[in-house]
């Protein structure tokens, strides 16, 4: 099966769910019917999809047929999300963001700031989870503030507002 994205939050009340993907921009959604979610490590459950909105390049909205509230979809946030084993989809490459997972995050002194080990995408809005001193923050990243990409070395320098690292 082939990883296809990340269930990024929760729509609505009646459960319906965002799904940001890295699926290629030719691709024709109307073959995707249903998805399969990691809902456990290796046990992959389907789920047919009701309804599916493209919002963005990278996004879509999905109603799925076996959830109908918000409570249930809460219990799939952030689960990888792999399409059916008889759907072959050749997933684009590129500077994606959640690439750069395992990067090692630097600001602008040079500062190691820790590792990337997530990376939660809402609409615009891209943020890295990164570990900070025991603790997990929330850093934006767009490419306005990248300073230098390293992908060797797996590393990426960003401008980081001042006291951000504080809250």
């Amino acid at each position: 099966m082939t990883l296809i994205g990340k269930i990024t939050s929760v729509h609505g009340v009646k459960g319906d769910i965002v799904l940001s993907h890295q699926l290629p921009l030719d691709f024709d959604t109307d073959l995707l019917d249903a998805i399969m979610i990691e809902l456990n490590p290796n046990s992959f459950i389907p789920f047919f999809i009701k309804e599916k909105k493209e919002t963005h390049d990278d996004e879509m909205l999905l109603t799925l047929e076996e959830i109908d509230n918000r409570e249930e979809a809460k219990k799939i946030l952030n689960k990888n999300v792999f399409a059916p084993p008889t759907l072959k989809i050749e997933i684009k490459n590129g500077n994606r963001w959640t690439d750069l997972i395992g990067f090692s995050l630097y600001d602008q002194n040079n500062l190691e700031i820790g590792k990337i080990a997530d990376v939660y995408i809402n609409g615009d809005q891209i943020l890295l989870a990164v570990n900070y001193k025991e603790d997990e923050i929330l850093i934006p990243i767009s490419d306005e503030l990248i300073l230098a990409n390293e992908p060797k070395q797996k590393k990426i320098t960003l401008e980081i507002a001042d006291g951000l690292l504080e809250l």
